[in-house]
């Protein structure tokens, strides 16, 4: 399979970021801190919680986590990459409306003092990393954790969301899981950013998790696929809304 490196960017006006003096950072040194806010529409994703699907049925979340790889600062067309690889495992933080409507921390420190242009990172793996498997990792790896591979198509799990929907009286426990090299996507966006010494330049990054299932005016039909773990014409619309469904306020 043919990989394009097409590096992804986040935007980030700068007028929308916070600034403040932290007593930890380096005074030659700045912060960046991502503070991920899932949601469901308008609303703090909370794991467990009942949300109305399109008026007809009700669906709740048990599971949210992806890989973020490469995340990079950018600045005339040079990347700094700030980390290679993460594993975010947002139901395992957003457990109330307030932990989810504080964020999950995402923290780097150390950076050189500089203007940017704007943040880029792959969802998922590039197709190198893709082709290792959790043998070739520590445990404590993001890509060493077995659960997160799947062995019988030779490809890590970019992605996973499940939970129960409701409709009608029935009721189906759903995955959408997301993987081989097709399944990746650069995420990118461009604007303003200033890292400055001393400092933590703070952003809110908002995942949209009802826009994952927003297919045409009705949804996704959840109870014809509730399962999709492989190259799917669902899980490739599903990656590309992932996209869509990611903003920084």
């Amino acid at each position: 399979m043919l990989y394009k490196i097409i590096l992804p960017l986040l935007g980030i006006l700068l007028g929308g970021f916070g600034f403040s003096s932290c007593s930890e950072d380096s005074p030659e040194t700045g912060t960046l801190e991502i503070m991920v806010r899932a949601t469901y529409g308008d609303q703090p994703l909370v794991i467990g919680q009942s949300y109305d699907y399109y008026g007809r049925g009700t669906m709740k979340f048990t599971r949210s986590e992806f890989f973020m790889s490469h995340l990079s600062l950018n600045s005339d067309g040079a990347a700094m990459e700030l980390k290679d690889i993460d594993y975010l495992r947002i139901h395992e933080h957003h457990t109330t409306e307030a932990r989810a409507q504080e964020g999950m921390p995402l923290r780097f420190s150390g950076i050189a003092p500089g203007e940017f242009s704007g943040i880029s990172f792959l969802i998922g793996l590039d197709e190198a990393q893709n082709n290792t498997n959790p043998a070739n990792y520590p445990a404590t790896h993001p890509m060493g954790e077995g659960a997160r591979y799947w062995a019988g198509g030779d490809t890590y799990m970019f992605s996973k969301v499940e939970g129960v929907y409701k409709e009608g009286g029935k009721s189906v426990n759903y995955f959408y899981h997301s993987g081989f090299d097709e399944a990746m996507r650069p995420y990118r966006y461009e604007a303003p950013l200033r890292i400055e010494a001393g400092k933590t330049t703070r952003l809110y990054l908002y995942i949209d998790h009802a826009h994952f299932f927003a297919e045409g005016d009705q949804g996704i039909d959840i109870f014809s696929n509730p399962y999709v773990h492989v190259v799917h014409d669902v899980m490739q619309g599903m990656m590309d809304r992932y996209v869509e469904a990611m903003h920084f306020e």
